[in-house]
């Protein structure tokens, strides 16, 4: 029964979430202007403040042995904060422009954002797993939290701006934030303070724990593709497919679908060898990252002339871009997002510091994504454009796959990831877009 309480809080909690970063999108277009500079304010916001919140909440969560109430703190700060941003934005727009306002409102959305990255840690210190079924009972509140977070962005895209408009919107999300307060605060009355005294290792264990350095990077280097993947394809269909947020919450909510079914799908079973689904997944996920590029024109092409382009209608034009998005992106980004779940299991953290591993793991995955956004958007696409960007992408991931290896498919696969990059740096003709 906790567990599916969890589940509904961790839906709750992703899709208040995505409803906030969408309407700070639009709340920042008229002070940013329209393009790179909002999404990239947004998206930096986010993920700085989700990375911070991730350490220190599943930290918390195993000092104090209350992981509940570190999950119904986190939902209620995540509801007041995010009811507040509006008028801040409000303020900052009287106050500053252009690079100052853009760092200002940076600033504001990473504050707003750190206790929504506490949720998943302190939920998978609260189902207390044993160390070698921490990596299943992770993918389960991973892939829930995601799917809760494409949940918000459809709603926005299709219904909660047009009948409810960008306040209106973030109020629902931060009822959604309490309500999901609500639940947790009921399983904490219910809940027995869990013991603090170390957990042995699981004689079920496959492996040895993992050191925790190497796999802190892979997690960065990851969490750096994915958004680089992001950018690249919302640069790239934005001529193709008409204006910026259409576009933006299209592949953002097809990325995010991608997470929540990768993490699901190949993400740790009872059965499996760690490093053999490390090794499949990186070169899997690899391969079709880097291929993703020429797919673009057959796409477009046979859906050039789809009656419901001209509908006008929110919903068929958001399933229609979403639609193309699916195409590219989910086959690249599915495969990749279980590789987080895998490393947690490498870990094997004993119970009372499953919190602070996972929140670990976490706080790299989002600190790369952030510094992905920003290399994607400043360095490789005016430099390779974004099909070279993409193919980076896919040798980094192999790099990140490598760092969890050993051996042989170690040497060989992190060779194979240096020589993408070199391939595309130094081959690959720019696309200019």
């Amino acid at each position: 029964m906790p567990g599916v309480a969890l589940t509904l809080v961790l839906l709750a909690s992703g899709a208040a979430a995505l409803l906030h970063e969408s309407a700070w999108f639009r709340l920042l277009t008229p002070l940013l202007g329209a393009g790179a500079l909002p999404a990239a304010a947004v998206a930096a916001g986010a993920l700085l403040g989700m990375a911070i919140g991730a350490r220190l909440g599943g930290r918390l969560a195993d000092r104090t042995g209350r992981p509940f109430a570190v999950l119904v703190a986190a939902e209620v700060v995540a509801a007041v904060l995010g009811y507040l941003v509006p008028p801040a934005l409000d303020g900052i727009a009287v106050r500053a422009e252009g690079p100052a306002a853009w760092a200002m409102a940076t600033a504001l959305l990473a504050v707003v954002a750190v206790p929504w990255g506490a949720s998943v840690p302190a939920a998978l210190r609260a189902l207390a797993p044993d160390p070698a079924s921490t990596g299943r009972a992770f993918k389960g509140l991973y892939a829930w939290n995601t799917l809760g977070a494409v949940t918000g962005i459809v709603v926005g895209a299709t219904f909660a701006f047009e009948a409810l408009g960008n306040r209106g919107a973030v109020h629902v999300a931060s009822l959604l934030q309490l309500g999901a307060a609500l639940v947790a605060f009921s399983l904490a009355m219910q809940a027995k303070r869990p013991p603090r005294t170390p957990t042995p290792p699981s004689v079920t264990s496959f492996v040895r724990p993992e050191g925790a350095v190497p796999l802190l990077v892979a997690s960065a280097l990851a969490g750096a593709v994915g958004v680089v993947v992001q950018v690249a394809w919302m640069r790239r269909l934005t001529p193709h497919l008409g204006a910026t947020y259409p576009v933006f919450a299209a592949v953002l909510g097809v990325h995010l679908v991608g997470i929540a079914l990768g993490t699901w799908l190949f993400g740790p079973r009872a059965a499996r060898a760690p490093r053999r689904a490390i090794f499949l997944l990186t070169w899997i996920a690899g391969a079709l990252v880097a291929i993703s590029p020429w797919c673009l024109a057959p796409v477009l092409d046979a859906v050039a002339d789809a009656w419901w382009d001209s509908s006008g209608t929110p919903m068929v034009l958001f399933l229609w871009r979403a639609a193309i998005a699916t195409v590219l992106v989910l086959p690249a980004v599915a495969p990749a997002s279980a590789l987080l779940a895998w490393w947690v299991r490498l870990r094997e953290p004993p119970t009372t510091a499953t919190g602070g591993e996972s929140g670990g793991l976490l706080a790299a995955n989002a600190m790369g994504g952030a510094a992905g956004g920003f290399v994607a958007a400043l360095v490789l696409i005016p430099a390779v454009g974004t099909a070279g960007a993409l193919v980076v992408a896919a040798g980094v991931l192999f790099v990140a796959g490598a760092l969890s290896l050993r051996g042989a498919p170690r040497a060989v696969t992190a060779l194979v990831g240096l020589l993408v990059v070199g391939i595309a740096v130094f081959r690959l003709p720019s696309d200019q877009a």
